[in-house]
């Protein structure tokens, strides 16, 4: 989820890269506590990754209600106590951004791979 206008298109990209869902607009309150209206036949993300804590403050207080968990970028105007998963850094410039989303998708990238090991080798990992 990034909100900022400047990092719509990478955010989008990086998104369909990985094969997940993206938020580059406003975030419409209740999508997840009011789960039947909005994303009646897609599931609970398991990780929520933000930038911008200050803009995506809704959204975190309503991942924390559904539990799910937080990963967000926080700068030093954020208070990431809301957060389960706060990672402290500069979430306003393109470079730090970037450096960001290749990063996220390097570890998605892996975990996915991870993931298919492990149905093949019939093992089962549950975070719950």
């Amino acid at each position: 989820v990034n909100e900022r206008p400047l990092f719509t298109r990478i955010t989008q990209e990086t998104a369909r890269e990985c094969g997940e869902y993206f938020v580059t607009s406003k975030w419409v309150p209740g999508t997840f506590s009011n789960y039947g209206t909005y994303l009646d036949s897609v599931p609970y993300p398991g990780v929520v990754i933000v930038f911008n804590c200050v803009m995506s403050s809704i959204l975190i207080k309503e991942c924390e209600s559904c539990c799910i968990p937080v990963v967000a970028v926080c700068d030093t105007d954020t208070d990431p106590d809301n957060v389960m998963y706060p990672i402290p850094g500069n979430d306003d410039t393109t470079g730090t951004v970037l450096f960001y989303y290749q990063l996220f998708k390097r570890v998605v990238t892996q975990a996915r791979e991870r993931r298919a090991q492990d149905v093949i080798r019939g093992k089962s990992r549950s975070v719950c």
